[in-house]
């Protein structure tokens, strides 16, 4: 057990290294692959397989999912880009998805956290109070 907190701790040291603002940083995870591949630890493929699964979440961590219904400008997208980066402390881009569905409004998705604010969604609210 605590062999494998130590691990944990040791690959959390390097994604630390590997980030630059707050966002994962190319040059910096080549350097530490890099390093590893030099120095070989004992572990190695543990040590890898965990750093990729905490790039992955620091990675998903910076983006953001908006799933709309109708049209969005630039321009909106923008400022809600510029909002959430404020909000988050930390450089977030936006993926964004035309979903019907939604009939109307949006559904953002940030990490864990998750802003609903679809006609759907309150439809189906009322119905269930209903």
């Amino acid at each position: 057990m605590m062999a494998n907190k130590t691990l944990k701790t040791f690959v959390k040291k390097l994604v630390n290294l590997s980030l630059k603002e707050g966002s994962v940083c190319g040059e910096k995870v080549r350097a530490v692959l890099q390093s590893l591949a030099q120095k070989n630890p004992l572990k190695h493929k543990q040590i890898l397989q965990l750093y990729l699964r905490y790039i992955k979440r620091e990675l998903d961590r910076n983006q953001a999912l908006l799933e709309y219904a109708g049209a969005l400008s630039e321009t909106t997208l923008d400022n809600i880009a510029t909002k959430l980066s404020t909000l988050y402390n930390r450089p977030i881009s936006i993926t964004v998805r035309e979903n019907t569905a939604l009939l109307a409004g949006f559904r953002l998705s940030v990490a864990d956290d998750i802003y609903d604010s679809s006609l759907s969604t309150r439809l189906e609210g009322l119905n269930q109070n209903n």
